[in-house]
């Protein structure tokens, strides 16, 4: 087995558990356990894909190397766990109404336009994951300060998400994995003077 598929394999089981284990423990709370455990199954891939990107080098995308093609598998499933959380989000919390959830955004951030930088957020993550999907050569050759921006942008709002408006093991855990990749940040710029991630 690949360790792609091996990955695959963890992020189905782990999946399934998220949804199993509140149903067999007959949870009081489901909706609210299958929305918080969707989004940490997203940053748990979120952070080796940032990781092995950041530790890149360009031979690796020349010859799209294991190192890319596991980058990619965490990517991917990161961001299919991400757009399970929206729709369970929207489902259990907000009953599928926009205007609760511009509601619930001005609660937690004082402005409730700021759905609208979560709408984005999911469009553009969305887009990168097929567009490296579909287009791996493209996706391996665009100019780097796509990836500048698109990362900074992302890191930004999950730093939010996970550090800002999050309390407990859950901001630690999301305060961890923001030292750690600035450090691979820090480490990269020293090595190279560059990063294809920052």
């Amino acid at each position: 087995m690949t360790v792609p598929a091996k990955f695959i394999s963890v992020w189905l089981l782990l999946f399934a558990a998220i949804f199993a284990h509140p149903l067999l423990t007959a949870s009081s709370t489901l909706g609210s356990d299958l929305i918080r455990n969707t989004i940490r199954l997203a940053l748990l891939y979120y952070a080796p894909a940032a990781a092995l990107l950041l530790l890149s080098r360009p031979g690796d995308w020349q010859s799209f190397s294991p190192r890319i093609r596991l980058a990619r598998c965490c990517w991917s499933l990161s961001c299919l766990a991400y757009l399970i959380h929206v729709a369970l989000a929207f489902h259990y919390f907000h009953r599928w109404s926009h205007d609760h959830a511009m509601a619930h955004t001005r609660e937690v951030a004082g402005w409730a336009e700021g759905i609208f930088v979560s709408h984005f957020f999911t469009l553009i993550w969305t887009a990168d994951v097929l567009s490296w999907r579909l287009w791996p050569r493209w996706y391996a050759l665009r100019s780097p300060w796509i990836d500048r921006t698109l990362h900074g942008f992302m890191a930004f709002v999950i730093f939010n998400g996970s550090v800002v408006f999050e309390s407990g093991p859950v901001r630690w855990a999301g305060l961890a994995m923001f030292v750690g990749l600035a450090g691979l940040v820090l480490v990269r710029w020293r090595q190279t003077g560059e990063s294809r991630v920052a």
